[in-house]
């Protein structure tokens, strides 16, 4: 994304660019898993939706998924990412804190159904 449209890309065009991007990575990783690869995803997967079309996207081309949940405290998250926000190298988005909060909130918690392994951030 950062590199296509910036480390602060305007919030009103964001959805579109988020969009072109996540379809042009799509395009990627389902030729990758058509030619035998193995892919990981590091997408965050916020809401169900996505992890669900994910899953069935890769079991349409023959692929198995993983699902890796990574429990970090919230303070610990938004240390890294301040951290992230001083070392902007052109490969990462800058997120303020309103930035950060507004996605906290977008954020589904995993069903009892959806299979995965839990990782500790320590």
């Amino acid at each position: 994304m950062a590199r296509f449209f910036g480390t602060d890309p305007p919030a009103d065009q964001f959805p579109i660019f988020y969009q072109r991007v996540s379809e042009q990575i799509e395009k990627v990783w389902t030729r990758c898993l058509e030619l035998g690869n193995d892919v990981v995803l590091d997408l965050n997967f916020w809401p169900r939706r996505d992890r669900d079309y994910a899953r069935a996207s890769f079991l349409a081309v023959g692929g198995s998924t993983r699902l890796y949940r990574l429990a970090c405290p919230e303070d610990e998250a938004w240390r890294r990412v301040e951290t992230r926000n001083a070392n902007l190298d052109g490969t990462s988005l800058l997120i303020v804190r309103h930035t950060f909060e507004m996605l906290k909130s977008r954020f589904e918690p995993l069903g009892e159904d959806e299979e995965r392994i839990d990782l500790d951030w320590r």
